[in-house]
């Protein structure tokens, strides 16, 4: 009985979006009669087949975490690129770039290492360096002059990177 209740409820509160598109004008009134059939003849197939559950081995399929592979990027890598051109100031490191290799640092410290960023700061620091560990720092102040030069050239940050990736 919960489950024809289910059915009705379901059916008549997605059907009234048509009806509501075909009182805004949005919709004509013979594609809101195929919508609302749509829709009852998908509630119906639902309902039906509610009862079929998964074999428990397709279940753990479904379910199981996906294991990332290793040369799947973590990082976007052309926005990436846009934020290392854009970082020229102080400011722009602690805004821009500084959250991206937070993020990497994080989840690489975390995934590969069992170390987390906030908690473990002595073997974060081993781990990254001390150079690296200065720019993601959890308790890094922001700068005095935000137009000051970063001080970050183009082979620091790609050694950060290259650091990142060997984690």
């Amino acid at each position: 009985m919960i489950r024809v209740r289910y059915l009705v409820v379901l059916s008549l509160a997605v059907g009234a979006i048509p009806v509501g598109l075909v009182l805004a004008g949005e919709l004509a009134p013979h594609e809101a009669a195929r919508a609302v059939a749509a829709v009852l003849v998908g509630a119906l197939v639902v309902f039906a087949l509610g009862p079929l559950r998964a074999s428990p081995r397709l279940e753990r399929v479904l379910t199981a975490p996906v294991a990332r592979r290793p040369h799947e990027p973590l990082v976007n890598l052309a926005a990436l690129e846009r934020t290392l051109r854009l970082c020229t100031t102080a400011g722009d490191v602690q805004w821009r770039l500084r959250p991206v290799l937070c993020d990497v640092a994080r989840g690489l410290l975390r995934e590969r290492h069992g170390v987390d960023l906030d908690r473990h700061r002595r073997r974060a620091e081993t781990l990254l360096g001390s150079d690296l560990y200065e720019v993601v720092r959890p308790d890094r102040p922001d700068p005095e002059h935000r137009a000051a030069p970063s001080g970050l050239t183009e082979p620091i940050v790609a050694g950060f990177v290259e650091r990142l990736g060997a984690l």
